[in-house]
């Protein structure tokens, strides 16, 4: 088939990977910016082997959660790992790994419109238009808006002074959390003098101040200067907009694929690549992605409430989460990949979050039985 990815960031990038790994393209032609990335970090957990392996610069085994009012949790991990790199340098190296692969073209260009055919699929740029068999577009939005944008500030500070603590890392620090606004800082200490720390929030608010509490608290009389900045914002949707029936196949965040809870999405970008190469090299077409189970999505629909009317409730929920589950169940079902027990014992620890969405849902086969279970 021929083949052709509208973009070069990390959704293109990883499609065109597994299909070059598979051999599941006749041409594949890459339409995106020849820098596919800005200089920003992406961090994941995993438990296997992933793409990005190769460049993580730091990773944990134990993680801390701090609720709204200073109350520490230490997490654990057993078998999940938390990575952190630079996805500037990941992206490079694809892309010039991808491009070095037979019968592979990039163009430096931007597509208008991708348009759809009963056999064949476009992307204008312009007055040039370009067809393949299929078009996978990561850089158009569906037309749905999102629930929430997910608005990050990260800033990496070099300290001097007696060294970090670079045993653990801090996935939320919720005491910036506010009444009306979702909030909480994320610190990575990269090595004994090198920190990452990021300021996440549903709303358009000011993180320097915060910012530069938390590091003063953190950093206490170490001097520390500010030598990277990075800022951005994830749209999230609540139900990932349904996959178009024609040859225009939307991928990565603008096919809804950032968990709705979260905003992260790079491990479902890496598991959708390889859905759809697999199924193009099987089936000759693009499989349905699979939709998250009834517990992720009840769990959903309460986030999504709370964040609209009472958002400093979510602090207290998520740390309930982490204390009364272990880390790895904790993580995995954020990542709506928890088995039928973890949901259970997530279920034990935070009374109330899934049993208020599953009594708003009227299961269907096959969630009946997890449903019987869980109200």
């Amino acid at each position: 088939m021929d083949l052709i990815i509208v973009g070069t960031g990390v959704s293109s990038l990883l499609l065109a990977r597994s299909l070059i790994r598979r051999g599941a393209y006749r041409t594949l032609r890459l339409i995106g910016p020849a820098v596919p990335l800005p200089a920003h970090r992406l961090s994941y957990w995993a438990a296997g082997p992933t793409p990005f392996d190769p460049y993580v610069d730091a990773d944990w085994t134990a993680l801390r959660m701090v609720d709204a009012r200073g109350h520490e949790t230490r997490v654990p991990l057993r078998e999940l790992r938390y990575r952190t790199f630079r996805a500037r340098e990941w992206a490079a190296a694809t892309l010039a790994e991808v491009l070095a692969a037979p019968r592979v073209e990039h163009l430096e260009a931007e597509v208008d419109e991708s348009t759809s055919t009963l056999t064949r699929a476009t992307a204008e740029c312009g007055s040039v238009c370009f067809d393949g068999d299929f078009v996978f577009d990561g850089v158009h939005d569906p037309p749905v808006p999102p629930a929430w944008w997910q608005r990050y500030e990260g800033w990496e500070v070099v300290c001097g002074g007696p060294p970090l603590d670079t045993s653990e890392a801090t996935l939320a620090d919720f005491r910036v959390a506010t009444e009306r606004d979702f909030r909480f800082i994320t610190a990575l200490p990269l090595s004994p003098h090198r920190l990452f720390v990021e300021h996440v929030s549903a709303r358009r608010e000011a993180p320097e101040p915060a910012l530069e509490a938390w590091l003063r608290e953190a950093l206490g009389q170490r001097p520390w200067q500010v030598v990277d900045r990075e800022l951005g914002a994830t749209p999230v949707w609540s139900e990932r907009p349904a996959q178009a029936t024609g040859r225009v196949v939307p991928i990565g965040v603008a096919a809804g694929l950032a968990n709705t809870r979260t905003g992260v999405a790079l491990m479902e970008l890496w598991r959708d690549a390889e859905r759809l190469a697999d199924g193009l090299a099987r089936e000759g077409w693009p499989p349905k992605r699979p939709r998250p189970g009834l517990a992720f999505r009840a769990a959903d629909r309460v986030f999504l409430d709370r964040l609209e009317h009472a958002p400093g409730e979510l602090p207290r929920m998520l740390s309930s989460l982490f204390a009364g589950a272990p880390g790895d169940t904790a993580l995995r079902f954020l990542d709506d990949h928890a088995s039928p027990w973890e949901q259970l014992v997530v279920a034990r620890a935070m009374p109330g979050w899934l049993a208020s969405g599953l009594r708003r849902h009227r299961p269907h086969q096959p969630d009946r039985q997890i449903f019987a279970v869980l109200r």
